[in-house]
């Protein structure tokens, strides 16, 4: 019995099993700060994405995210060990008006990519 116990075992630890991947979905958000701007030209703009995994999401997502206003792109940023990117502006870059800011998350070999909601900075002056 044991002798056929061990063949059985070293026969199975050769046999390849692959399972299908499944990706976790994710949540991804933007804040910016300060989120209406009365500066200056030269002053900054912090913007913050966060993704955020489902259930049952293991860890933080890697990768990185794109920032976008409107329908231009305003560049890419790794996440960090806590599935956050920031990207700084200046007032002057981001010119006059409201911006409609969104940050597309291209996901990974274990989560899903995401798109953010809008969010709008409003530069004044």
């Amino acid at each position: 019995m044991v002798f056929l116990k061990r063949a059985l075992m070293g026969a199975l630890a050769n046999v390849a099993v692959n399972y299908p991947a499944v990706k976790t979905a994710t949540t991804t958000t933007v804040a910016a700060a300060p989120s209406s701007v009365s500066i200056g030209a030269g002053d900054t703009v912090g913007m913050t994405a966060t993704v955020t995994p489902g259930s049952p999401g293991f860890g933080d997502p890697t990768g990185s995210v794109t920032f976008r206003d409107g329908t231009t792109t305003l560049g890419a940023m790794n996440l960090d060990t806590h599935g956050k990117a920031v990207m700084r502006r200046t007032a002057a870059a981001l010119g006059l008006g409201n911006h409609t800011i969104t940050v597309r998350y291209g996901g990974s070999p274990y989560y899903l990519g995401s798109t953010s909601g809008p969010g709008v900075v409003g530069v004044n002056s």
